[in-house]
């Protein structure tokens, strides 16, 4: 059968969750020492978690219940310092509030186009103060 993963936390001694199958093995920890993310995953907001480890990935996948809805997205983009700050503080990045529901919602290939052009992603965006002072004010 398939193995069940739960993560197992002692809060009352600062100690993260760990990662079990379901005959109460411990998963190995497979994030690389300078990641700052638990293998287990943060959420980002409700819903949405993310991790560098793939020992996350299997226990989703392995979940009895079904297969979680489940987005990888690896990357790689690097900016030079103070780059992006500059960038957004010209106005060329539109910060939204993040929810599970545009994460998981759309098909990927309409994510942004409904993001940009629909109600739902024009509300959130004004939602978001944009607390950025203009260039050159």
């Amino acid at each position: 059968g398939s193995e069940h993963c739960t993560a197992k936390a002692n809060s009352r001694r600062g100690r993260r969750p760990r990662l079990y199958d379901s005959r109460g093995q411990l998963l190995p920890d497979e994030s690389s020492e300078s990641s700052s993310l638990p293998p287990e995953g943060h959420e980002l907001v409700p819903g949405v978690f993310i991790s560098p480890s793939d020992a996350f990935v299997r226990c989703a996948l392995a979940e009895p219940s079904g297969v979680p809805k489940l987005l990888v997205a690896p990357s790689n983009a690097g900016w030079g310092a103070g780059q992006l700050d500059g960038e957004y503080r010209r106005g060329d990045w539109l910060l939204c509030e993040a929810t599970a529901d545009v994460v998981f919602g759309p098909k990927p290939e309409e994510m942004w186009r409904e993001m940009l052009y629909t109600p739902k992603g024009m509300r959130l965006c004004s939602a978001v103060a944009h607390d950025h002072e203009q260039d050159g004010a």
